[in-house]
């Protein structure tokens, strides 16, 4: 078979599959356009006259607060070997006015001790800022640790 007799065979395959897709396509349009229409509707689906009726507002639900994040950051006032030293060390910091509690840390060097801090934060930046405050203005001997 030459290489033109070849080509012609392609040629009138390509206007074949043409044609063919053109009378599938104007087929398939033709009797799915052919459905029977229903002459009325059914009586749930006719529309009722609305009633005269006051309307109620609706109450939006109260939306909880996000919940804080947990802290993560602490200031450090004193650090005891003895659980009941550290909450008697939290007890005198309450009575001065600070919202003190017993940090101890599960994991890493010296998580054998009980920290008493007397602030915490969720916000490294935030603790940071503190930790400044305390020991260059106030003079405080403290330390951040972070859980």
């Amino acid at each position: 078979m030459k290489a033109q007799d070849k080509h012609c065979n392609d040629v009138y395959n390509l206007k074949f599959m043409k044609k063919f897709a053109t009378a599938a396509f104007v087929f398939a349009l033709l009797f799915s356009s052919c459905k029977d229409k229903p002459k009325s509707l059914p009586a749930e689906m006719v529309k009722q006259p609305v009633k005269d009726t006051i309307a109620t507002p609706v109450q939006a639900a109260p939306v909880a607060p996000a919940p804080k994040p947990e802290d993560k950051y602490f200031l450090i006032a004193g650090s005891f070997l003895k659980a009941d030293l550290a909450e008697a060390y939290k007890t005198e910091l309450e009575h001065q006015g600070y919202q003190s509690q017993v940090v101890q840390r599960n994991w890493g060097p010296n998580s054998e001790y009980f920290r008493v801090a007397y602030k915490a934060f969720h916000d490294k930046s935030a603790a940071y800022n503190e930790l400044n405050i305390a020991i260059n203005e106030e003079g405080k001997t403290v330390w951040l640790l972070v859980k």
